[in-house]
């Protein structure tokens, strides 16, 4: 049973990466909407572009709640496979 248990562990990391790739690349997305609203020629495009950054941000929290999630995940794994025992 403790091989299926290291791959649940195994699974939860990679989902946990996987996540956090997403943060960074909503990260990034936000970071060309920021150089976008710098090089805007007027101030429809700005307005755009602010609102366009507030959908990136909430894109990069609802990555950030999934990578605390995924994290849960992979404590409660840890915690099964170590037999219910919580590491010092």
């Amino acid at each position: 049973m403790p091989d299926a248990s290291i791959s649940l562990v195994a699974a939860c990391l990679w989902d946990l990466r996987a996540q956090a790739e997403r943060q960074l690349r909503c990260l990034a997305s936000a970071q060309r909407t920021v150089e976008d609203y710098r090089g805007a020629a007027d101030a429809a495009d700005r307005t755009r572009l602010l609102a366009e950054l507030g959908t990136r941000m909430i894109e990069v929290r609802e990555a950030h709640d999934a990578i605390g999630q995924s994290m849960q995940d992979v404590a409660i794994e840890l915690h099964r496979l170590a037999g219910g025992v919580t590491p010092a």
